[in-house]
């Protein structure tokens, strides 16, 4: 399995089947990408679905199949062909299985109503198995080679993320949603979680692929 971070909560995941998951609007390195099998997006928050280009992505492959949290199709003008997906549903391309776990949307404040949200469990052709939560650290499926982690938000503490990592129990992971932080911010947050987690943390490079 290789992956790509390309910045914020964007990755791109090459293991049979080349599928990216969240292209929204705080990272750039998604735009203009092709040849892809399969465009999937969390929730409808535009750091995680940008609205204003997610029409090219699309245009620009037209072979992709492309599943969204069913909300994300309420706010966003998507074409036809895009799944609406619920909570629980699997697809099958190029020998990858994509899940989709979860939910709700982590709580940013009670007066807010609390926005629909999916993680995405994808096991690639390989066996290896990566998790793609979204916005949300109350879902924590078993059998996690590769831990995407939400490491900064809103909604979001230290010690959530630390306990989400726990409950993963993933061999190896890295962070997302890294947006809103500083590089020194990072580091604190990754210090912890090297500190009271057994997973190993992988220093990514935005754009550069590395394998599990």
């Amino acid at each position: 399995m290789q992956i790509t971070a390309l910045g914020h909560s964007c990755v791109l995941i090459d293991d049979g089947a080349r599928i990216l998951v969240d292209p929204g609007n705080l990272s750039t390195s998604w735009h203009g990408m092709g040849q892809l099998d399969a465009i999937l997006v969390t929730h409808q928050h535009p750091d995680h679905v940008d609205p204003q280009h997610i029409g090219a992505l699309l245009e620009s492959n037209p072979q992709a199949f492309v599943g969204v949290e069913a909300s994300v199709a309420e706010v966003i003008d998507l074409p036809q062909r895009v799944h609406r997906f619920a909570v629980g549903e699997s697809v099958e391309l190029k020998g990858t299985r994509i899940t989709t776990v979860g939910g709700l949307h982590a709580v940013i404040h009670p007066d807010y109503a609390r926005f629909r949200n999916l993680g995405y469990l994808i096991v690639g052709a390989s066996g290896k198995t990566l998790f793609h939560p979204g916005d949300s650290l109350e879902t924590t499926p078993q059998g996690v080679d590769f831990a995407c982690i939400p490491t900064f938000a809103p909604w979001g503490k230290v010690e959530e993320v630390i306990d989400f990592t726990r409950a993963l129990d993933a061999a190896r992971g890295m962070l997302i949603h890294y947006a809103v932080l500083s590089d020194a911010g990072q580091a604190i947050t990754a210090t912890h979680i090297g500190n009271l987690c057994r997973t190993e943390l992988v220093k990514v490079a935005e754009g550069e692929p590395f394998e599990i």
